[in-house]
This record gives structure tokens, sequence and C-alpha cells, in this order.
């Protein structure tokens, strides 16, 4: 044995200078290793790694291990913690999105399941009129009865609790009860809206329910004497001098009730708690139009008894009606359920009439009054083409009634939408990171005493050069490549239509994720290369070195291969599933290299664990940094999502004092006024 080699032992074995055994145990397996080289003791040139040994300062484990544990528990509690909200907020979210399905399908809420969302709401809108009692488990009709017993001159708490006594009651409610004739005599006793609610409820469960749908067919008639009451309500709601429909003042009182939305979540929340509120002349049973069945049914009876002057008297009825919605001092809603769909209906069977009837004066009049009425909710065109891919997930449920938008008018919010799954995604990422991180750590700190001191003695081999090749190939190249093809190229399915894809969210997830698993796969390799370079003469390569590289190469291609989807429009529903299949089968290709070198590794016995435990001490530090970068990505696309949110002109509650926003406003006056 040379000095060289002697030196060179006792160098990268000082961290076990305590430890005669295992030191000397540790000497033999180098000595091993360097005899693996097949040159000769005597030829060996240690110059360089004697130099880097002796050059390294006393090492100071310690400090090394406590900014690794300071810098893991700083991550996972972060990470965790912010998983945690996501979390939050997700389950808020999703309550949310049941409310309505829940109260008009008539299915008691689980008061357990809400006890999250009703506690968020009581912290954050102290004062909202609506929704605690419904979170509960209740059916609203006590949290009415209790506001307006605090404001008994509140109407449109009056129009609510008529409503949902209206709605609850379903085929038992009989009419007002003797309170509300009341209160509706005493302070609104000129608005047309109250007969016109009890003709339409009482319509309901008057007519035979299995007959013909829509304003074709007829139904048969099974209660002559609501029929008849219906008809008066009618007669009444036209004799009034004004329309006034509440709602949305209470919709806006509701919106109102909480702050002001800083992102998507937030928007959720309120324009769930707004659907709270319920709007007159919703359907309480079946389909079809109630208006308009009467209507077809009295002027059946009039055209065969021939009386014109009959059909002229309610067809002045039918005039007036509309007249005094037209003139209404509130927004209608453009929705396939407002009383202009219904008076559109009815409108249509008196023109029918007329014509029937040969009142070719008549028949012209209620023609013209239509075209003053938007027909069954629908006004404009569809959304531009141009403008579809621009507009994102929550302007394209509002497809129909397009009111001359822009690219710069709906760009704000595809930006809130893309900054809002980049955040879930981030901390997706992150959490996938963390085990990735964890078990890096496990094999750096899993293997014996030897093992581990020797590693510690051989860790000044690796130079600086070698940290920034790991973060560079194994950090900043993938993000970049991610980057560059999603952001920079049309292969980016962030720049994509929606509904372009059917399989959208598989499609949006194959990208970063195929990105995450290159980010491992490069990482890992790339430590085991500069290794391979920096202690060859050790035997510290590994097999097949070049599998990772194209593992690697294959994952990579994963990313723009699902962008290339767009360009396959022709293709039908599975023969899509099936071309997204492959590119997650070109991701998966790095997912199995990391599992089969995991595997690998879990069952290197000690005399081969040197090298794996030398990669993974190399790899631990950009692991933790991984994790940060993912964590500053979140809060990056979280302060994304609230500025883009804040500088949108459409979708905000803040953005309109009528509507639930001022999309809605616009479209309603672009409705109202073509």
């Amino acid at each position: 044995m040379t000095p060289e080699l002697q030196r060179f032992l006792d160098l990268a074995t000082r961290p076990l200078e305590g430890h005669p055994g295992p030191r000397d145990e540790a000497k033999g397996e180098l000595m091993a290793r360097l005899g693996h080289s097949g040159i000769p003791f005597e030829m060996l040139d240690l110059a360089d790694p004697l130099a880097r040994l002796e050059a390294a300062p006393p090492e100071k484990p310690w400090r090394r291990r406590g900014a690794l544990l300071a810098a893991l528990f700083l991550s996972a509690g972060t990470l965790l913690t912010v998983a945690g909200f996501l979390a939050y907020q997700i389950g808020t979210m999703t309550l949310v999105s049941y409310l309505s399905f829940q109260r008009f399908a008539r299915y008691a809420p689980d008061s357990f399941e809400n006890k999250l969302l009703l506690h968020h709401v009581e912290k954050i809108a102290p004062d909202l009129p609506l929704g605690r009692e419904s979170l509960a488990g209740g059916n609203g009709m006590a949290e009415t009865g209790r506001a307006l017993s605090r404001q008994p001159d509140d109407l449109a708490m009056l129009q609510e609790q008529v409503s949902r006594q209206i709605f609850v009651g379903a085929e038992k409610w009989d009419g007002f009860d003797e309170d509300t004739k009341e209160r509706i005599a005493r302070l609104d006793a000129d608005n047309a809206l109250w007969p016109l609610l009890q003709a339409y409820a009482l319509l309901e469960f008057s007519i035979h329910p299995t007959a013909g749908y829509g304003r074709a067919g007829t139904r048969t008639i099974t209660d002559e004497a609501k029929f008849q009451e219906v008809v008066r309500l009618f007669s009444e709601a036209s004799a009034k001098p004004r329309y006034h429909d509440r709602s949305w003042s209470l919709i806006r009182r509701q919106i109102e009730a909480f702050p002001p939305e800083r992102g998507i979540h937030d928007a959720v929340i309120v324009q769930g708690f707004s659907g709270f509120v319920t709007r007159p002349f919703t359907r309480y049973r079946y389909g079809g139009y109630p208006f308009g069945v009467m209507a077809q049914v009295r002027c059946e009876r009039l055209v065969t008894a021939k009386d014109t002057e009959g059909l002229r008297a309610f067809l002045g009825e039918w005039r007036n009606v509309v007249q005094r919605v037209l003139e209404s001092p509130e927004p209608v809603e453009q929705d396939t359920v407002t009383i202009f769909t219904e008076l559109n209906a009815m409108g249509e069977n008196i023109a029918t009439a007329c014509k029937d009837l040969g009142m070719a004066a008549e028949e012209t009049a209620t023609k013209e009054m239509l075209r003053r009425l938007p027909d069954r909710g629908y006004s404009g065109n569809p959304m531009p083409p141009e403008l579809r891919t621009a507009a994102g997930v929550r302007l394209e449920t509002y497809n129909t009634g397009m009111v001359d938008l822009t690219a710069a008018e709906v760009l704000p919010s595809r930006k809130t939408e893309l900054a809002f799954f980049d955040r879930h995604v981030a901390i997706s990422l992150a959490l996938v990171g963390l085990v990735f991180s964890g078990l890096v750590g496990l094999e750096a700190c899993r293997r014996s005493k030897n093992v581990k001191g020797t590693a510690r003695g051989l860790m000044p081999l690796f130079r600086r050069e070698d940290h920034l090749w790991i973060g560079g190939l194994g950090l900043a190249l993938p993000w970049l490549w991610w980057w560059i093809v999603t952001r920079l190229t049309p292969l980016g399915l962030h720049r994509a239509d929606p509904n372009e894809v059917e399989e959208g969210m598989m499609a949006l997830m194959i990208q970063p994720a195929a990105a995450m698993i290159l980010a491992m796969v490069l990482l890992l390799q790339t430590a085991r290369w500069r290794w391979e370079l920096r202690g060859g003469f050790l035997a510290l390569g590994g097999f097949f070195p070049r599998v990772g590289w194209v593992a690697a190469a294959l994952t990579a291609l994963a990313i723009p291969a699902a962008g290339g989807i767009l360009y396959f429009p022709h293709l039908n529903g599975d023969d899509k599933a099936l071309y997204l299949l492959g590119a997650s089968c070109m991701a998966a290709i790095g997912l199995l290299w990391l599992l089969w070198e995991g595997i690998m590794n879990l069952f290197t016995p000690r005399a081969s664990a040197l090298r794996p435990n030398l990669v993974m001490r190399a790899l631990l530090p950009w692991t933790f940094a991984g994790l940060f970068s993912l964590l500053a990505a979140y809060g990056v696309s979280t302060l994304m999502e609230r500025k883009w949110f804040a500088n949108d002109p459409l979708l905000p509650s803040w953005t309109s004092k009528t509507h639930r926003n001022a999309f809605e406003e616009r479209r309603a006056a672009k409705w109202l006024d073509p």
C-alpha cells in the first residue's frame, strides 16, 4: 500500500475515527473498490482526490443535519398547511355546489356535512340574510319568518317567504294565508306580482301532468275551480298598475353580506349563497309553461264558443301584464323560467286563436307585442369562435346572449381560472415532491454507520459545479421545458378552448405531471452521472447508465405530445382518450424507471450501498429546493389569480349593482332592449 493510498483511506474515513471497527471495515471496502479498477495501487493517480479531501474543513455533520431538518420541517409544515387550506376551500366549494340541487330537488341537506360551510359563512358573513337554516338541514321557513319578525315591512323577504311556502308546500299549498294577505294589502296592494305568483302555483296542480309538454299539446284540467281561480287572478294582475319583482334586490343583499371576493373560491361561495333566493315562477313540479298552457286551454274554449269579445278581453289582459313587466323597476333575469318566457307562450296561443277567429287586427297587435318580448330566454349569438379560447370555463356557461364582448374583456376571466388551476397543481405536485424527498432522505439515513461515515468522508469530492449541474438539469431544465411548451408554443393546453378536448382535465394534468416526473428523473440521473465522474476510480458508476437519459427524453416528449391532441380535432371521444393515454404512458416510462431505481436501492446489499448513499446525499438538498420552488409557484399563482380577478370587468359581483355580475347585467340590458 502506497503512502498516498493510505492517506486517502485515512481522509475518506475521518468521520469514523472514533469507531475503529467500522473504520477498518470501511477502509477494506474502499480498498476493494479501488481494486476493481484493475490498475495497480502504485499506479493510481490520487493527487486530485487527496487535494480535495485535505482541503476540506473538519466535518460538522450537525450543521448539515440541522439545515436539512429545518428545511424538512419548514417545507413539510408549510406544504401541509397550504394543502389543508386548499382542501378546506375545495370542501366549501363542493358543499356550495350541492346547495341548489339540494333545495330544488327537495333533498334535505346533511347538517353534519355542512358544518364546515356554516362555520365559514358565520365567520365571514355574520349578517347573511338567508342560508344558515338551510345549511343546518331546515327548509328555510323559520329563517324568513324570523327576518320578517325583525322587519315586518321587508317586502323582499316577504316575497321570499311566500315563494318558499309555495315551494315547500307543493301540492298542499292552496293560496296565501291571512297574515300574508294582510301584509300584501297593506304594503304592496298594487303589485301584479302577487296574483301572478298565486296563479302560477295553482296552475301546477290544476292541470293534468302527464299530457303534452311545452307550448304545443294540451293538458287535461283536473280541477276546474282552481283553473277558474287562475283565470280570475290573471285578470286581477292585469288591473294592477305595476309589476315589481324584488328577488334581485334580495340577491344583492345576499351578495353584499359577504366581503368583496378575491378569487374564484370566494366567488363560488357568494354565487352559491345568492342562489338561496327563490326566483318567482320557479318550476314547482313539472316541465312545460303553465301560463302558456292556461292560455292555450282558455283560447281553445273561446275559439270553440266563437267568443271574439272574450278573446279580445283576454288579449287586453295579457297586453296589460306584458306592459307592466316591461316597465318593472327591477331588472328581469335572462332565464328560461322567467315571466317573459311564460308571457311569450301565452302570446303565441292568443295570436293563434285570433287567427282562427279571423281577428286580423288583434292578431297583428299580438305579434307586434310579442316582438317586444325576448323568446325563451335567448337573445344574441353564441360566443364567437375567436373568443371561445380566451373566454374560459365560467364564461362558457353563459354561451348565449353575448353582448359584444371583446378579447380584452374576457381574458381576465380565463387568466383567473388558469392561475386558480396552477396553484392547485403546484400543491399537488409539491405533495408528490415531499414523498420523493422523504424517500431520498430515508435512503441517505437508513444505512449502516460505516456506509454513512464513508459517504460523509467522500462528500468533499463532489464539487460546486456538480451541484450546479444537478440544479440546472434536475430543476431548471424541466420547468423551463414545461414553460416553453405550454406558454410559448401552440401545444400548450392552457391556450386551448376548454371545449376542444372533451377529456380536458386529463389533458391539462398530463403536462405538469410529466414535468414533475421529468424533474425527479433528471435529479436522480444527474446526481448519478456526476458521482460517476467524481468517483469513477472507486467504481461508483451504475449499471445501464444511459437508460435514465432515455427515460428522461421520453418523459420530456410527453409534454408536447399531450398538447398535440389539439391538432387532431377529428378524433372521437374514445380515440382522444387513447391518444391521451399514450401521452400518459410516455410520462409513465419515467415513473417506471424511478420505481425500478427505488426497488434496486431498497434491496441493495451493504457492500454496494455506498453509491446510492452518496447520490442521495448530493440529491437531498435539491429535493427541498424543488419543494420550495413549488411553494413559491403556489404563492405566485395565488397573487396572479387575485390580480386577474380584480381586473375582471365581467364576473366579480362588485361589477354590478343590480345583478350577480356585470355580465348578467349587460346581458339583461341587451335582452330587454335589443
